[in-house]
Order: structure tokens, then C-alpha cells, then sequence
């Protein structure tokens, strides 16, 4: 789906892509590095021209950047979480740095695009300034069906594993019906959409994208067999994340209806990061609605300017 917002490509790497999208009345030097979810498609940020979470930020006066981790294809079933978070974020992140000519760059991630923005702000040699974190999936044992894939494979990793080996990829069918379980009102491919709004979420939940299996089976592993964040035994390339090692400003933002990723699951992240100015906004709505409503609370835009150079 072609983006709404203008936007160019300023780097690549393997199927990575980072956009840009320059503000049309820049105010801050500050730019916004967006990280985005592996279960979909990252234009649910920019869907329409009043249904564009991007759209709000550039018309804010900031630059945004986001990297598009790209459509995984049967070739990418070894990639990793280090890969995404040690290589693609993190060289994401540079680029942004180099591309914007600054230094402090705010990093935004949009559920489980949260969960991994927060752990690289944790292991990353030079993290971002700022962090914010749209619905991050913390405490995995509070997710809807973290039972059911405990229970499906007996919470044993190795026949997780099995299983992914097998299969090598998730299809995107998979992903498909598992999204489409999650938004029963919009996923209903037989049902007449009532506006046009629901018929472009529709759309794009029906867009999903092949997930790498070896990725997957870190996910479900370490993060909902073992909750490994809350229990601080979590590992990328041997190494124990520490996430009291986050001590940059921290904003969480929830929503009091969302039933994909619970406000509990969430904020668990205040107690477990040492950010010197922590602060969790909740608004009323659902898992996508800040995506899609075509405004941003003003909690939000008040946070991001105060810490953002103006020009």
C-alpha cells in the first residue's frame, strides 16, 4: 500500500528499509525514530490523511523516521532478535542520527516495535535521548492466549523450537487468523465494513507478513514460556539484558480498552527501567486507535516538545 504521507527511502539494509518523512514546517531539530510491530505492516501508521499517527508528528513540526523491517521471505527463517534489535534498530537509529545531523533523536516503538525498542534502549552503546513505548507487551503472562501457547507446546522450549524448525517461517495466513481472533469487529471478511475507516483496517489486518521463525521462537521462548523482562533473565547474543540499565525519559502510552496488548502487561516497565523521568499516559481507546485516530492527545505532543531542540 503506497504511503500517504511523502516520504523517501535515505537507507537500506538486506529487506530494512528507514523513511523519511520531513515535516513540512519543521520546529525541532529533534527528529522521531519510529520502530514498528514484526506481526504486520507498518502503514497502519500511515493509513489515510486523517487516519495517520504520522501525519500528526510531521504536522507537530517533527521529522519522523521509520524503519520498515520489509516482508520476510522462507530465506530469512534464521533471523533473529539480535538481528532486528542489535543490527537493524540499532544501525536504524545511527542512520537517523547521521540523515537528521542530530544527535538527540527521540525512538517511538508501537507494540511489540516497544518491546524491542525498549530492549535496545537497554543494550544499545549510544541510546536514544528519549523513549517512548505505544502499548509495549512487558509481562507477557498477561497477554490474551499467553496460557494457550504455554499450554500448546507444555511451556517446554525445545518442542517450540521443533516446531518452528519445521515449519522454518510463520505464513502469513497464520498471522493473519491469529490478528484477525484479536479484532473480531474488523476481521470479519464477509461482513460489509460500515465506513470506509473500518474497511482500511480491515484491509490491513488481512496484510499481515510471514514471521521468522527463529524470532518466533525467542518470542514465545524467552518472553511468554519464560517472561524472562520481568524476571530479568533475559539474553541477546549471551548477554543478560538489564533494563534498569534505561535511564533516559521514559513516556508509556496505553489504552483503557486495549484487549491485545492490557494496560498490565504494559506497565510493568515503570518499576523494571531506572528512568530519571518516568510518566505513563492513558487514553481512551483501543490497541490501534492512536494509530488511526488522525489526532494525539496532548499529553503526548506536551511530553515530546519538552523534550525536543527547537530550531
Amino acid at each position: 500500500m503506497n504511503a500517504v504521507t511523502p516520504r523517501q527511502a535515505v537507507w537500506k539494509l538486506n529487506k530494512n528499509v528507514l523513511w523519511y518523512y520531513p515535516s513540512p514546517s519543521r520546529k525541532y531539530r529533534t527528529p522521531l525514530f519510529l520502530v514498528y510491530s514484526l506481526v504486520n505492516r507498518p502503514y497502519i501508521l500511515d493509513l489515510a490523511p486523517d487516519m495517520s499517527m504520522i501525519s500528526c508528528l510531521t504536522r507537530e513540526g517533527y521529522d519522523v523516521y521509520l524503519l520498515d523491517f520489509g516482508i520476510c521471505g522462507y530465506e530469512d527463517k534464521d533471523i533473529s532478535l539480535e538481528d532486528y534489535i542489535l543490527t537493524y534498530i540499532e544501525r536504524g537509529l545511527r542512520r537517523t542520527r547521521i540523515h537528521s545531523g542530530s544527535e538527540n533523536v527521540i525512538s517511538a516503538g508501537y507494540c511489540l516495535g516497544g518491546t524491542m525498542a525498549l530492549i535496545h534502549a537497554a543494550v544499545s552503546p549510544n541510546p536514544p535521548q528519549s523513549l517512548v513505548l505505544f502499548a509495549p507487551p512487558v509481562d507477557f503472562s498477561r497477554l490474551p492466549g499467553a496460557e494457550s501457547w504455554t499450554e500448546a507446546f507444555k511451556g517446554n522450549p525445545l518442542r517450540l523450537k521443533a516446531a518452528v524448525k519445521t515449519m522454518g517461517m510463520i505464513p502469513a495466513p497464520v498471522v493473519s487468523r491469529t490478528l484477525a481472533s484479536l479484532f473480531p469487529s474488523s476481521a470479519d471478511r464477509k461482513a460489509k465494513p460500515v465506513s470506509e475507516k473500518q474497511a482500511l483496517v480491515q484491509r490491513w489486518l488481512h496484510d499481515s507478513v510471514p514471521f521468522s521463525g527463529e524470532a518466533l521462537s525467542q518470542v514465545i521462548g524467552d518472553l511468554v514460556f519464560h517472561n524472562r523482562l520481568v524476571t530479568n533473565t533475559f539474553a541477546l547474543a549471551g548477554r543478560r539484558v538489564n533494563l534498569k540499565k534505561v535511564r533516559s525519559p521514559l513516556l508509556l502510552v496505553t489504552g483503557t480498552k486495549d484487549t491485545i496488548v492490557p494496560i498490565e502487561s504494559s506497565l510493568p516497565v515503570m518499576n523494571l527501567t531506572r528512568s530519571r523521568d518516568p510518566r505513563n499516559v492513558t487514553f481512551q481507546g483501543g490497541h490501534i486507535t492512536l494509530a488511526v485516530a488522525g489526532t494525539l492527545p496532548p499529553e503526548l505532543t506536551e511530553w515530546l516538545s519538552e523534550r525536543s531542540s527547537r530550531l
